[in-house]
């Protein structure tokens, strides 16, 4: 198949690209020292293979977001970043949350 038979929207990924950046972030900032934004890819395959090269913490912006990554078994250190109504979604996560909270009255 060529790349204009491509059904449109597709996403198109250089494999090598990608796994030379992956291993650029992970020789950069190793561990824990990087937690990558689940927003920005919204893949878990993607957040499978940088959990691979140690980084195992994740930050997410919704409730769904962690929801999906703890489904994958990548609920080991997930940060919520925003503020959530509805906390109770939270404590049904088979993952380790924490929430960023931005004033006494958000708590």
């Amino acid at each position: 198949m060529k790349l204009g038979d491509l059904p449109t929207p597709s996403l198109v990924v250089d494999v090598r690209v990608l796994e030379h950046n992956l291993a650029t972030m992970a020789q950069a900032l190793p561990g824990t020292r990087l937690r990558p934004h689940v927003k920005a890819t919204k893949c878990t395959a993607l957040a499978k293979r940088q959990a691979a090269l140690g980084h195992t913490g994740f930050c997410c912006a919704t409730v769904r977001e962690m929801e999906g990554m703890a489904a994958a078994g990548l609920g080991a250190d997930l940060l919520l970043a925003n503020e959530t109504l509805d906390a109770r979604r939270l404590g049904r996560l088979d993952a380790r949350v924490t929430v960023a909270v931005d004033s006494p009255e958000t708590i």
